[in-house]
């Protein structure tokens, strides 16, 4: 379809520059309106070439970099009030294609990278996004990116994917706001996380999978606030502990197993790795003080300097010995722990 556009206004360029011999060039009328073939030059660089009609383009355009290059080639109908562009890169490779009505973005904008590859759909009317909007990966034009838009809003299915084709995510806007249900995927198509948005808040039971099957984690939310949060802890036996998370002081990993230490002092080991459960505490304010240590600022009862960006801390209940934080972790430590003070009345 490129090849056939590039062959079309090369056609039309050919035509425009043969009757071009016969006109007197730059022609302004008596009114001051142009008229007949143009070509626009400044400081010896030509910006543009093509026909005028009382002012009004007709035809191709020719539009030109400072370079020389092409920078975008255009057809101009119904005088002048639409036109149909081909922008090209540097290379001279096509860069997008579309259509404008009345100098603005209009019906489905087309967008290439240097390497000929798709890598973006936009539609418009008359200047505003509306219809589909795509990106794709600049790769192998795998489709990455897919929402609905009316008059500027988000309205429609939004649905985004992996570098493999496999779906990420699904949910539903209604003039911009996140309505129904949402569905998260792992990269294998299993079932991750699962909810209700409701003017783009959470809204009821929200429930985070392990990608074998068994539900990690259940929330429940009323109005957008968090009313509940469960973890679901699985012991080798296949024994099932259900823990509020608003009991657990921290999270320590030990060779492949995750333990959950709660503020009573009770230990609750789940056969999960800490990869798999970490985002869940990162999102209810656990931060890590090791690689193997998710603490939050409640569990940590003394802080001791070691130096530049090093601290040694105890935790309660005890961890059984004082833990060494440094590098990042100390910093990350600090900065937290800073913003708690500042924010305390």
């Amino acid at each position: 379809m490129k090849k056939i556009w590039s062959l079309l206004f090369i056609l039309s360029i050919l035509i425009n520059f043969s009757d071009a011999q016969s006109d007197t060039i730059n022609k302004l009328d008596k009114k001051g309106l142009k008229q007949g073939y143009w070509i626009k030059k400044e400081k010896g660089k030509t910006l543009y070439e093509g026909r005028f009609l009382n002012d009004n383009p007709q035809g191709v355009f020719k539009y030109y970099n400072p370079d020389g290059k092409i920078q975008n080639i255009t057809r101009f109908e119904k005088n002048g009030s639409v036109s149909y562009t081909t922008v090209y890169h540097p290379s001279g490779n096509i860069s997008a294609t579309g259509k404008y009505i009345d100098r603005q973005y209009d019906s489905v904008w087309t967008f290439f990278n240097d390497g000929g590859k798709k890598i973006k759909v936009e539609s418009y009317k008359r200047g505003v996004p509306h219809g589909k909007w795509q990106i794709f990966d600049p790769k192998n034009e795998i489709l990455l990116d897919e929402k609905f838009l009316v008059d500027g809003k988000k309205h429609g299915p939004w649905r985004t994917f992996y570098t493999t084709g496999e779906p990420r995510f699904e949910l539903t806007y209604v003039n911009d706001e996140a309505t129904g249900a949402y569905k998260c995927y792992y990269t294998s198509g299993k079932i991750w996380h699962t909810g209700i948005y409701k003017n783009s808040r959470f809204d009821g039971l929200w429930i985070s999978y392990a990608e074998d099957g068994p539900v990690l984690r259940r929330m429940k939310y009323e109005n957008g606030e968090k009313v509940e949060s469960t973890i679901y802890a699985y012991s080798k036996s296949g024994k099932l502990t259900m823990v509020s998370q608003d009991s657990i002081s921290y999270i320590s990993a030990h060779q492949k197993n995750t333990v959950l230490h709660l503020f009573n002092g009770e230990k609750v080991t789940t056969t999960y790795e800490l990869f798999f459960m970490r985002d869940y505490f990162i999102d209810s304010g656990f931060f890590p003080v090791t690689d193997k240590i998710y603490v939050r600022n409640l569990s940590i009862r003394k802080v001791q300097p070691k130096g530049d960006d090093a601290f040694q801390i105890e935790l309660f209940p005890s961890y059984g010995a004082p833990i060494m934080v440094v590098g990042d972790y100390a910093r990350t430590l600090k900065s937290l722990r800073d913003k708690s003070k500042a924010e305390r009345p």
